[in-house]
């Protein structure tokens, strides 16, 4: 496990109830079927200890191979179990998979008109100079903090530079806001900026109400839920 996936997994024990329910649940399966193993392992041994009068070379031989054999298939099932237990989701990984910036839909008129400075952010977010990008839209919004369109492609710059924290704020104030035209896009990448943070529980949450909708996002929601099981 990277440094990376180390944080991510300690960051859902802390602030996931369920997912730190079934590490707890898990980590004691796993003891139990060590220890289980572990009484089986010794009582093959036993019975091999006491091989048949006149046959002690060939049954030396053939207790080494067992014992042997028995050793390496409980060693194989304690991995295997704790490979399919504690393989903790990997956030960051969906995110990466899912996430590509959302294309351009505001005209030159519609940024620019009565703020010179939201045609320059679109512009940088275009050519992808995001932290540059956040500079001018910062601007922008407050020369017209009613633009949740800015708004949303603000949050969007800070998810493609992972400022996760950042993006959830802009991006909950664009879900929040009646009828937007981004709104439905806006949930989807909300979803996404929870992964980025690791806080797998509210994207769980997110993805849930998306999949329900039945919009253009659910699939893609329902393949996110079922790789977060």
């Amino acid at each position: 496990m990277s440094a990376e996936e180390a944080a991510a997994f300690e960051q859902n024990l802390e602030t996931d109830p369920q997912f730190r329910e079934e590490f707890d649940f898990n980590k004691d399966l796993l003891e139990s079927m060590r220890i289980h193993y572990k009484s089986v392992l010794k009582d093959k041994l036993v019975s091999l200890e006491k091989p048949a009068e006149g046959s002690q070379k060939k049954g030396g031989q053939r207790r080494f191979f067992q014992i042997t054999s028995i050793a390496a298939a409980v060693a194989l099932m304690i991995a295997l179990t704790y490979g399919l237990l504690f393989n903790p989701v990997d956030p960051q990984a969906i995110f990466d998979q899912y996430y590509s910036p959302y294309y351009n839909v505001l005209d030159g008129t519609e940024r620019s008109a009565g703020n010179v400075s939201g045609d320059l952010a679109m512009r940088l977010y275009d050519q992808q100079q995001y932290e540059e990008a956040l500079l001018v839209f910062r601007e922008a919004i407050r020369q017209n903090p009613n633009n949740t369109s800015l708004l949303f492609y603000k949050a969007l710059s800070h998810l493609s530079v992972e400022q996760a924290d950042s993006a959830i704020v802009d991006l909950n104030q664009v879900v929040n806001e009646p009828e937007d035209q981004l709104q439905e896009p806006a949930r989807w990448y909300l979803g996404l900026a929870y992964l980025q943070r690791g806080d797998v529980g509210q994207a769980k949450e997110i993805f849930t109400t998306i999949e329900a909708a039945d919009d253009s996002y659910s699939e893609r929601a329902s393949e996110i839920l079922k790789a977060l099981e």
